[in-house]
């Protein structure tokens, strides 16, 4: 017979990491903050814990879903889309797809298509 030890650490965190979302309305900052992430998490996930967003009802095999609104700036996807980048570079996947990188930044900007 065997004896399992458990210790209690308060110090302890229960999140895999913090990321920092940024979000950008007509070039002024107007979300900016970190927020915790599970290790089973993805980018969709963390926005939905912790913002009002809306996402698009199709559902792509590559990309996933598209990000139409987070808290006050909403697209229609039309005239307006949400851009996103990761640590100031662009990302290729949708917000279901992407990686979560422990201290990253990912910045979501209400765009105009060129």
């Amino acid at each position: 017979m065997g004896v399992v030890l458990s210790f209690y650490n308060p110090f302890a965190s229960d999140h895999a990491g913090e990321i920092r979302i940024q979000v950008i309305n007509n070039d002024a900052i107007v979300i900016d903050e970190t927020v915790a992430f599970y290790e089973s998490d993805n980018l969709y996930e963390v926005l939905n814990r912790n913002y009002s967003i809306e996402t698009s009802r199709a559902y792509s095999q590559a990309y996933g879903r598209h990000l139409l609104s987070i808290e006050d700036v909403k697209t229609d996807f039309e005239n307006t889309f949400i851009h996103i980048s990761k640590n100031n570079e662009h990302v290729h996947l949708g917000i279901d797809f992407l990686p979560l990188e422990d201290g990253s930044l990912y910045t979501f900007e209400k765009r105009e298509p060129n």
